[in-house]
């Protein structure tokens, strides 16, 4: 009679052993026959695999229920054992009978209140299992284009992890994953790979002023021009910060929509005078803020000593 057999896949190497002439096995890792026209009790025919499985027990026979994954097995023959053990046992001392109740493979999932981050900046991931486990850490977790730490399970629901994720200083895209078979639940099953979570790291826009002169007379002005890395629609004069002097004629290139221009006109006071835009004052179109331009100095000298003595 023809013997139907079903494999349960798990990480550990187990053995059959057939008295018949041939067997195919298909599983997770690809489909294979197996000759076993020389198989015996006394002298089995042991085939490695990538794991070990369940079958329901022949008359007064038992069989150990080891998990993970699925795959299955046929072939001809009324004497088709399968023994999950790395030797040949004589009775199965020590299986338990084999259950055809479902294996449940944890799954995980991972979130992240942002889908773009600036460079070197940090957001908290949410990573999600469906069932408990006890050898869930950190270093299970790969990533790329950053950074993970402060790993914590959430005190109130044991389903629930936490881990802030940095992104690195170049723009690009960074990846966080949790690999298949890296945790495991009760019973031994180990997890399928949890979704991809990408995140956008995003080059903030800059900006540059510039000017003709560096000194100045009291009530004097000069035009200084503000370089822009990409296009913007939110800046205007109140994102400029100037000392010992005030601003006017704020107005944007008509050829070339990241050059803008405006007029400094000193104090009456004799110093120091500064120019800056500090950083998060306009944003590109994607929303991400600026850094802070240089600071623009200007020397304010008195009419005196702007007087050349001959």
């Amino acid at each position: 009679m023809d013997k139907s057999v079903s494999l349960t896949i798990a990480r550990d190497r187990a053995y059959v052993s057939f008295s018949a002439t041939a067997v195919t096995i298909t599983g997770a890792t690809g489909t294979f026959t197996v000759d076993v026209l020389n198989a015996t009790a006394a002298s089995p025919l042991q085939v490695p695999l990538a794991c070990n499985f369940c079958v329901t027990p022949m008359t007064g026979e038992t069989y150990m229920r080891l998990t993970r994954g699925r795959a299955t097995a046929t072939g001809p023959g009324s004497d088709v054992r399968i023994v999950a053990r790395r030797t040949w046992g004589d009775d199965f001392a020590g299986c338990s009978t084999c259950s055809t109740t479902p294996d449940v493979i944890p799954s995980i999932s991972l979130r992240a209140s942002v889908s773009t981050l600036i460079p070197g900046s940090p957001t908290t991931i949410t990573a999600t299992i469906s069932e408990p486990t006890s050898d869930f850490f950190l270093s299970d977790i790969q990533v790329q284009g950053g950074t993970v730490s402060t790993f914590a399970v959430d005190p109130a629901n044991p389903l629930i992890y936490t881990f802030a994720f940095t992104a690195s200083s170049i723009p690009g895209t960074a990846t966080i994953i949790v690999p298949a078979n890296k945790f495991s639940n009760s019973a031994g099953n180990y997890n399928v790979e949890s979704n991809t979570l990408s995140i956008t790291i995003v080059a903030q826009p800059t900006i540059t002023l510039t000017s003709s002169s560096s000194v100045l007379t009291p009530g004097s002005s000069v035009l200084v021009t503000a370089t822009l890395s990409e296009p913007t629609s939110d800046f205007d004069a109140s994102d400029i910060q100037a000392q010992y002097g005030t601003l006017s004629n704020f107005t944007v290139g008509p050829s070339n929509p990241l050059i803008y221009t405006f007029t400094f006109t000193a104090s009456s006071i004799p110093g120091t005078a500064t120019i800056i835009v500090p950083a998060n004052k306009f944003s590109n179109s994607a929303g991400v803020y600026n850094i802070a331009s240089n600071t623009l100095t200007f020397t304010i000298q008195s009419l005196l000593g702007a007087v050349a003595v001959g």
